[in-house]
């Protein structure tokens, strides 16, 4: 089986699948911390904390995460990636969910918070765009980039939060998984863009933000949500446990990582944050012709925020 050595969160990750999404290896010579390796799945992974048709919980923290039509997954240890591929190797859909659910689940097998957010950088310190699906943190993540904050990562933020110096963004895929009606906003044609799956109208898109060789200060994390009555469009401060509870409503896959005794983990992550970045509810207007004039005053805050 042919194995490359590619670079992902600062991570020497040997794959013996192809993924174009990632660049190969220039750190030292460490042995691998994650492998990606294709083989057998089994069905059952021994006591369950946690079973669902897509997700299983062990005890001892392994899990197996499956989408019938696409592949399952082995997580384990936070270091070994298994996959039993249902479809063709070439098709996007099995990188969509690896970099999706499963590395959520492998960044809280190592002690990392996967927030749901896409991240910028602004003078050298990292913005991260939280928010659910939907609620347009790439659209807004691509009118920052376009105003030359480059993107540090999409859909999911590798925090590492528990280092002296405080939380960090860890160097991820500075690629945008964009809807269509946000390319024909921006006038991007999806003429040779790789769909996300096929049949569904979303592309991801490479605009041009290099590979970050360094863990990014986190400076601030705006929570997005849809501005609709009463709620009027603009920026609010969250502090005390209106601002914990809104970053915790962020994590990616939580509930995966209370099923795996992590419980005591979020909640330090969270007051960890709290304490080292501001946060911030972005209520955003719902008429996506004004997400450039949001970026104008999310940067215009974000430089006033800084201002000494």
């Amino acid at each position: 089986m042919s194995m490359t050595d590619l670079s992902l969160c600062g991570w020497r990750v040997r794959s013996a699948v192809l993924l174009p999404e990632l660049p190969l290896w220039n750190g030292d010579d460490r042995a691998p911390d994650i492998t990606i390796q294709l083989g057998d799945v089994p069905p059952h992974i021994g006591p369950l904390s946690h079973h669902s048709p897509f997700l299983s919980v062990a005890k001892n923290g392994v899990c197996r995460f499956e989408i019938a039509a696409v592949a399952a997954y082995l997580i384990e240890d936070g270091r070994l990636i298994t996959i039993a591929p249902r479809l063709d190797l070439s098709q996007p859909d099995m990188r969509v969910f690896l970099f999706g659910t499963v590395l959520g689940i492998l960044c809280y097998q190592r002690g990392v918070l996967p927030l749901h957010a896409s991240c910028v950088a602004v003078n050298g310190r990292a913005i991260a765009i939280a928010g659910v699906s939907g609620a347009g943190k790439s659209t807004l993540a691509l009118a920052l980039s376009r105003r030359g904050h480059p993107i540090l990562a999409d859909d999911i933020s590798a925090v590492d939060w528990q280092g002296s110096s405080g939380p960090h963004i860890l160097p991820s895929i500075p690629r945008l998984r964009l809807w269509r009606d946000a390319m024909d906003h921006f006038a991007i044609s999806p003429e040779g863009l790789e769909r996300s799956r096929p049949g569904m109208e979303k592309y991801h898109l490479d605009h041009g933000s290099a590979f970050q060789p360094a863990a990014t200060p986190l400076a601030a994390v705006y929570c997005l949500n849809r501005a609709r009555p009463p709620i009027q469009p603009g920026i609010r401060r969250l502090t005390g446990t209106q601002a914990v509870t809104q970053l915790a409503d962020n994590f990616y896959r939580r509930r995966a990582a209370a099923h795996m005794g992590l419980g005591k983990a979020l909640f330090m992550s969270t007051i960890r944050i709290s304490k080292s970045a501001t946060l911030w509810a972005l209520d955003r207007p719902t008429d996506l012709n004004a997400i450039d004039a949001l970026a104008e005053s999310v940067e215009r805050h974000i430089l006033l925020m800084e201002a000494p």
